[in-house]
């Protein structure tokens, strides 16, 4: 069973919190990011480190060491995932959700699954319909899509990624970027 988590950016820091999901829901999590998973490893046959490049060769991965302000995400990861803070449901458009992330346990320890998360990803802040019988409603609760894609893998103390731009969106790696081009 896999549990969806959410980085949440507040006051500054990122926060990994939970995000309840039916059992049935759970269940199909897990096919839909394994499938992402192989996706984003199609292919990649060398794992090069950042240094200030934006995008690797199609058979390369870029890595660097997991960020400090990754903390909470790879601590969720050993968590038990019901002592985590659940996201707020009834204010869900202010958790400022930077990411959502699952975590899949390999033979290695804990791999780490992350998506961006927008605010294109938010269906409460669209005219959305829902289909109810054989018509449609206005869609009124909080609701959100997932990614169709991974923009990272963390494991083994490193992030590995294809894209920094899209990274960067989930953490603060202005020093990583200064460190890589100062080389």
């Amino acid at each position: 069973m896999t549990n969806l988590y959410a980085a949440c950016r507040q006051n500054g820091a990122l926060l990994a919190k939970r995000v309840r999901l039916t059992q049935a829901v759970q269940n199909k999590l897990e096919g839909l990011f394994q499938g992402q998973e192989q996706a984003f490893l199609e292919d990649v046959i060398d794992e090069v480190p950042f240094t200030g490049s934006w995008k690797p060769d199609d058979d390369e991965i870029l890595t660097m060491d997991v960020p400090a302000d990754a903390g909470s995400i790879t601590a969720a990861a050993a968590a038990n995932p019901v002592a985590l803070p659940d996201i707020d449901n009834q204010n869900f458009t202010s958790e400022n959700i930077r990411a959502l992330f699952t975590v899949r346990d390999t033979a290695a320890g804990p791999r780490i699954l992350l998506q961006n998360f927008s605010a294109q990803q938010l269906l409460s802040r669209r005219f959305a319909f829902l289909l109810e019988g054989n018509s449609f409603k206005e869609l009124t609760e909080p609701a959100f899509t997932l990614d169709n894609k991974l923009v990272a893998i963390i494991e083994d103390g490193k992030i590995k990624f294809k894209n920094f731009h899209n990274l960067k969106r989930i953490f603060d790696l202005a020093e990583f970027y200064k460190a890589a081009t100062d080389v």
